[in-house]
């Protein structure tokens, strides 16, 4: 069976190249980047150079997680399965992700930092499944223990003031 019959997801080469630009673009800029910043005083560049090399490490994982679930969806191809539901190849948890995340920097306009991300930590950690493994009182101390973090961080580290609003 040739890779034509299945036009799923990552059944022919054309998806497969289209799931590859985003990553293979990426590290085409971020090699630049990195390569640029040469010119730059050392101190300054510390920072951004290790972002560089944590996203160059993410960006291989998922290349290479791409072309594996591409050998397999041709392997079951090739074995006639047929292709799950797209609520059930992670489209769905996606958009639910990008639509959560959109409201999160809307409502934080207005209820604030703290309020926002409390409720948003809260909300995605529930949808992505976090409690089928955990107690209740665990995941509220998990969504606190990141609040906390992710303050203290911005607050003390950076020094970044962050958006206030009825709350706090």
């Amino acid at each position: 069976m040739s890779s034509r019959s299945n036009p799923g997801a990552f059944g022919n080469f054309r998806n497969i190249i289209i799931k590859l630009i985003f990553p293979l673009i990426c590290i085409i800029f971020m090699v630049y980047f990195y390569y640029s910043s040469r010119l730059l005083p050392w101190e300054s560049t510390i920072f951004p150079r290790i972002i560089m090399v944590l996203l160059l490490i993410v960006l291989i994982w998922e290349i290479s997680g791409t072309i594996l679930q591409w050998r397999k969806a041709m392997k079951s191809a090739e074995k006639g399965a047929e292709e799950p539901p797209l609520w059930q190849k992670g489209y769905f948890r996606g958009l639910v992700v990008f639509l959560g995340t959109l409201a999160y920097v809307i409502i934080m306009q207005y209820l604030g930092f703290g309020v926002s991300t409390l409720l948003y930590l809260a909300s995605m950690a529930f949808f992505l499944g976090i409690r089928n493994n955990i107690k209740i009182k665990y995941f509220v101390l998990f969504v606190v223990i990141v609040f906390i973090a992710i303050y203290c961080i911005f607050i003390f580290w950076l020094k970044v003031p962050l958006p206030r609003g009825v709350f706090f």
